[in-house]
């Protein structure tokens, strides 16, 4: 079975380099039929959206039956950790590390069908945050458990058990905290209408991109610009 990795990404050069000479190959060698996607946002003076660029690698490769591997550019795994990657199961999402409890971000492996079944992220929220905790409701909402493996990874360099303690730069700060009350405010309605409309109002059913560039890196590492 093939497993897509998709990587969300917009000028973190240093990252990104490391993750193709270090940390692509280390996951070649432990998946089986592997294909590596970089998604680049394109410098169009929008806050970066990583839960419209995932949906939108999603959406290019366009394959329900595929297992996925959304992953962050910074997130280096240590070898101990390597062995979950491969780990496949069709029911459940994988969560190998996530900020807390309430989050399906960082690194998460998932068949492609569920991701449909939930309509994928929300395109709409934009800057640092709140698109892997609306990721978690949607999944609960639509009875998709949630396998968690928190493990040791480098993260800029330095090692960290798991996210917990890790804060973003952003000027977004009150914008977001009051989008995730918003967010937390429908999931706990217990009003499956509200809910259901919510999450079919933004995602992969009215998503909108254009590919500007496609670039094949080697045999199994490919990267596309679009605008968002």
């Amino acid at each position: 079975m093939k497993t897509i990795v998709l990587i969300p990404y917009r000028n973190r050069g240093e990252h990104l380099k490391y993750f193709l000479d270090n940390t692509a190959p280390k996951l070649k060698k432990q998946i089986n039929n592997l294909e590596i996607l970089i998604v680049e946002q394109s410098d169009d003076n929008k806050l970066f959206n990583r839960g419209k660029l995932l949906n939108v690698g999603f959406q290019y490769c366009n394959n329900d039956n595929f297992f996925y591997i959304n992953h962050d550019v910074d997130l280096y795994p240590k070898n101990e950790i390597l062995n979950k990657y491969s780990i496949e199961n069709e029911n459940n999402f994988l969560s190998i590390v996530s900020a807390h409890n309430l989050s399906l971000g960082g690194i998460i492996k998932f068949k492609g069908k569920l991701f449909r079944k939930i309509n994928g992220f929300r395109n709409d929220i934009w800057g640092w945050g709140n698109e892997d905790r609306d990721l978690y409701y949607r999944s609960k909402f639509k009875g998709i458990k949630c396998d968690r493996i928190i493990e040791k990874l480098i993260q800029g360099g330095k090692f960290r058990k798991n996210f917990s303690t890790i804060k973003h730069k952003s000027n977004e700060n009150q914008l977001n905290k009051k989008l995730r009350k918003k967010i937390e405010s429908i999931y706990n309605s217990c009003n499956n209408d509200m809910i259901n409309k919510f999450i079919n109002e933004s995602g992969l059913n009215n998503l909108e991109f254009v590919v500007l560039n496609e670039e094949v890196i080697n045999d199994y590492i490919k990267r596309i610009k679009v605008n968002i």
